[in-house]
């Protein structure tokens, strides 16, 4: 069975989180390309309202947690220096 962008509805447990999402996905789907364009903003402002779900009052720091709770791909996990995104590629050979 095929899963379209019209069969999904995101559920966060935040209200409003999932408006702009439900909005944002609802925008991207219609034909106008200016709509479509008004799908990011309320993609970023969906982003701005996650980073403050997490319990804090530091967006950076509330995006940071959730990065570290919810992203197991490695190549997004802190390397030796406390940064984000290094990957085994990009790595200098010793």
């Amino acid at each position: 069975m095929e899963v379209t962008a019209e069969d999904v509805f995101m559920t966060t447990g935040d209200d409003v989180l999932d408006a702009l999402l439900e909005a944002a996905r609802h925008k991207f789907l219609n034909r106008s390309l200016d709509v479509r364009r008004e799908s990011l903003e309320k993609l970023w402002d969906a982003w701005e309202r996650l980073k403050t779900v997490e319990t804090g009052k530091d967006k950076k720091v509330s995006a940071k947690a959730l990065l570290d709770k919810r992203q197991p791909n490695p190549c997004f996990a802190p390397d030796s220096n406390g940064k984000r995104g290094s990957s085994p590629r990009s790595a200098t050979p010793s």
